[in-house]
């Protein structure tokens, strides 16, 4: 069942999918050498610095257990890849899924120095959307888990007291919430109460910047309500 934003983890056999699903979330998944080791779809929940999504890691293209339905419906695909070659046939899956799709070049560790040099100018060339991972050595995996939290079109605002500094736990909202969105979510009715907003980030001209309840909040920002 699809849960919130959803990403699917698609790929051949022997990709490291389901390895690369445990170093994103909190599942452990049956991984082996041989081929087709997941035989039905693996879930677990991506939690990152206050973002948190399903992603689940389906069978292998060319299992029997094999689902495209999945595909179709998701947020956003992970194709999980292991050279580029494999983009043509797996692609032939993907005609009618409405999701973004983010390429993941795994296990870049079985590459020397010259091999992984010419990979990056390949997807550089061919301006793929491509991620260069190994999900085994877990190298490559910070930038991929930013690209998720971006692909969710969540933001993150941080509260902070007058006088006290801003708190470690984020109101999640949804891009393009404003000061009035974030009111609410502290408790319904809050933003009449509100007698002065401040904002402190990406979406303020200056630090501690004065605004109003139709102010629209970015990623990281750091808001201050003053009330009556």
């Amino acid at each position: 069942k699809k849960e919130g934003f959803q990403f699917i983890l698609v790929g051949k056999t022997n990709s490291g999918k389901s390895t690369l699903l445990t170093r994103l979330t909190n599942a452990q998944p049956q991984t082996a050498e041989y081929q087709f080791t997941t035989k039905r779809p693996e879930l677990g929940t991506f939690d990152y610095k206050g973002i948190k999504a399903q992603i689940v890691d389906l069978p292998s293209i060319g299992s029997e257990y094999f689902d495209i339905g999945l595909i179709n419906t998701a947020d956003c695909l992970l194709i999980v890849i292991t050279n580029l070659e494999e983009l043509p046939e797996i692609e032939t899956f993907l005609q009618r899924a409405r999701g973004k799709k983010l390429i993941v070049l795994n296990k870049s560790d079985k590459l020397n120095r010259e091999e992984l040099r010419k990979l990056e100018a390949k997807i550089k060339t061919k301006k793929i959307r491509g991620f260069i991972i190994s999900a085994l050595k877990e190298t490559g995996l910070e930038e991929l888990k930013q690209a998720l939290i971006k692909e969710t079109k969540m933001i993150r605002i941080y509260m902070k007291e007058p006088g006290k500094p801003a708190k470690d736990k984020p109101m999640v909202l949804k891009e393009g919430a404003t000061v009035k969105d974030v009111a609410e979510g502290i408790r319904k009715g809050f933003y009449l109460t509100v007698k002065e907003t401040r904002v402190t980030g990406p979406s303020s001209k200056f630090p501690n910047q004065k605004i109003g309840l139709t102010h629209v909040m970015k990623d990281k920002d750091i808001i201050e309500f003053h009330t009556r």
